[in-house]
Protein backbone atom coordinates (compact mmCIF):
# COMPACT_ATOMS: atom_id res chain seq x y z
CA UNK A 1 0.00 0.00 0.00
CA UNK A 2 1.24 3.38 -0.75
CA UNK A 3 -0.87 6.72 0.09
CA UNK A 4 -2.13 9.28 -2.27
CA UNK A 5 -3.16 11.64 0.78
CA UNK A 6 -4.30 10.33 4.37
CA UNK A 7 -7.15 11.52 6.58
CA UNK A 8 -7.84 10.59 10.46
CA UNK A 9 -11.41 8.77 10.30
CA UNK A 10 -12.08 9.02 13.94
CA UNK A 11 -11.20 12.82 14.29
CA UNK A 12 -15.00 14.17 15.65
CA UNK A 13 -16.02 17.50 16.40
CA UNK A 14 -19.41 17.54 14.49
CA UNK A 15 -20.82 18.66 17.96
CA UNK A 16 -19.29 22.19 17.13
CA UNK A 17 -20.92 22.23 13.78
CA UNK A 18 -17.22 20.71 11.73
CA UNK A 19 -17.93 17.42 9.05
CA UNK A 20 -16.79 14.38 10.63
CA UNK A 21 -12.82 14.41 10.06
CA UNK A 22 -12.55 18.15 9.64
CA UNK A 23 -9.78 19.81 11.42
CA UNK A 24 -10.46 22.92 13.17
CA UNK A 25 -8.68 25.82 11.97
CA UNK A 26 -6.77 24.09 9.56
CA UNK A 27 -6.90 24.27 5.56
CA UNK A 28 -7.09 20.99 4.76
CA UNK A 29 -7.81 17.65 6.64
CA UNK A 30 -6.85 15.39 4.23
CA UNK A 31 -3.07 15.35 3.63
CA UNK A 32 -1.23 14.33 0.38
CA UNK A 33 1.98 12.21 0.06
CA UNK A 34 4.44 14.07 -1.79
CA UNK A 35 4.02 13.48 -5.34
CA UNK A 36 8.30 13.23 -6.04
CA UNK A 37 8.27 10.11 -3.39
CA UNK A 38 5.58 8.30 -4.45
CA UNK A 39 6.87 8.23 -8.23
CA UNK A 40 10.06 7.05 -6.78
CA UNK A 41 8.38 4.46 -4.88
CA UNK A 42 6.25 3.24 -7.85
CA UNK A 43 9.53 2.84 -9.90
CA UNK A 44 11.01 1.04 -7.21
CA UNK A 45 8.19 -1.23 -6.71
CA UNK A 46 8.31 -2.36 -10.47
CA UNK A 47 12.03 -3.56 -9.89
CA UNK A 48 10.94 -5.26 -6.56
CA UNK A 49 7.64 -6.99 -7.93
CA UNK A 50 9.81 -9.20 -10.28
CA UNK A 51 11.71 -10.58 -7.12
CA UNK A 52 10.76 -13.85 -5.80
CA UNK A 53 10.06 -12.18 -2.65
CA UNK A 54 7.18 -9.90 -4.34
CA UNK A 55 5.93 -12.10 -6.79
CA UNK A 56 2.45 -12.43 -4.67
CA UNK A 57 2.07 -9.26 -3.76
CA UNK A 58 0.08 -6.33 -5.21
CA UNK A 59 0.49 -2.34 -4.47
CA UNK A 60 -2.53 -0.71 -4.06
CA UNK A 61 -2.05 2.92 -4.24
CA UNK A 62 -4.73 5.16 -2.70
CA UNK A 63 -6.16 6.88 0.78
CA UNK A 64 -5.37 5.69 3.78
CA UNK A 65 -7.00 6.40 6.91
CA UNK A 66 -6.57 6.86 10.25
CA UNK A 67 -7.62 6.20 14.02
CA UNK A 68 -6.84 5.08 17.22
CA UNK A 69 -8.23 1.55 17.31
CA UNK A 70 -7.93 -1.91 15.78
CA UNK A 71 -10.43 -2.43 13.08
CA UNK A 72 -11.35 -5.71 13.26
CA UNK A 73 -15.18 -5.68 12.65
CA UNK A 74 -17.11 -4.92 9.22
CA UNK A 75 -19.66 -2.66 10.69
CA UNK A 76 -16.49 -0.42 11.45
CA UNK A 77 -14.77 -0.93 8.54
CA UNK A 78 -18.20 -0.22 5.94
CA UNK A 79 -18.50 2.80 8.62
CA UNK A 80 -15.03 4.20 7.64
CA UNK A 81 -15.34 3.11 3.95
CA UNK A 82 -18.44 5.18 3.75
CA UNK A 83 -17.09 8.51 5.40
CA UNK A 84 -13.31 8.40 4.26
CA UNK A 85 -13.40 5.96 0.49
CA UNK A 86 -9.69 4.76 1.77
CA UNK A 87 -7.93 1.70 0.16
CA UNK A 88 -6.81 1.16 4.04
CA UNK A 89 -7.33 2.03 7.55
CA UNK A 90 -4.36 1.90 10.78
CA UNK A 91 -3.27 3.61 13.15
CA UNK A 92 -0.92 6.16 12.69
CA UNK A 93 -0.02 7.57 9.10
CA UNK A 94 -2.43 10.09 9.27
CA UNK A 95 -1.25 11.47 12.46
CA UNK A 96 2.49 11.51 11.16
CA UNK A 97 1.36 12.97 7.61
CA UNK A 98 -0.11 16.13 9.90
CA UNK A 99 2.74 16.83 11.54
CA UNK A 100 4.88 16.58 8.33
CA UNK A 101 1.95 19.27 6.77
CA UNK A 102 1.92 21.44 9.42
CA UNK A 103 6.02 21.51 9.25
CA UNK A 104 6.28 21.48 5.20
CA UNK A 105 8.14 18.08 5.80
CA UNK A 106 7.20 15.65 2.19
CA UNK A 107 6.06 12.31 3.36
CA UNK A 108 5.01 9.38 2.17
CA UNK A 109 2.92 6.45 3.63
CA UNK A 110 3.83 2.67 3.09
CA UNK A 111 2.42 -0.41 4.63
CA UNK A 112 2.24 -3.87 4.02
CA UNK A 113 -1.28 -5.08 5.44
CA UNK A 114 -1.90 -7.60 7.82
CA UNK A 115 -4.99 -8.22 7.54
CA UNK A 116 -8.58 -7.25 6.25
CA UNK A 117 -10.62 -6.03 8.71
CA UNK A 118 -13.23 -8.77 8.17
CA UNK A 119 -14.26 -10.63 11.54
CA UNK A 120 -11.06 -12.61 11.02
CA UNK A 121 -8.54 -10.37 12.04
CA UNK A 122 -6.74 -12.27 15.23
CA UNK A 123 -6.34 -14.94 12.52
CA UNK A 124 -5.11 -13.05 9.95
CA UNK A 125 -2.79 -10.72 11.65
CA UNK A 126 -0.85 -13.95 13.71
CA UNK A 127 -0.50 -15.18 10.24
CA UNK A 128 0.69 -12.30 8.35
CA UNK A 129 2.62 -10.36 10.89
CA UNK A 130 5.84 -11.57 10.62
CA UNK A 131 5.99 -11.78 6.47
CA UNK A 132 4.35 -7.71 6.59
CA UNK A 133 7.24 -7.06 8.49
CA UNK A 134 9.98 -8.67 6.13
CA UNK A 135 8.21 -7.28 3.32
CA UNK A 136 8.47 -3.47 5.00
CA UNK A 137 11.89 -3.82 5.75
CA UNK A 138 12.72 -4.86 2.51
CA UNK A 139 11.10 -2.29 0.62
CA UNK A 140 11.97 0.89 3.21
CA UNK A 141 15.46 -0.64 2.89
CA UNK A 142 15.58 -0.40 -1.00
CA UNK A 143 13.51 2.64 -1.14
CA UNK A 144 16.23 4.46 1.30
CA UNK A 145 19.03 3.19 -1.23
CA UNK A 146 17.42 4.87 -4.12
Amino acid sequence: MVSKDAVQHDFDVTGFGYALTEIPRMETSCFEADHQLRQTFLTLWKKEKKSELFQKCNLIEGRIASGDQFIADKEKKNHIIEICHPACVEMEGAAIAQVCYVNKIPFLILRCMSDCADDTGTETYEFNDKTAAVLSVTLVKHFLEE
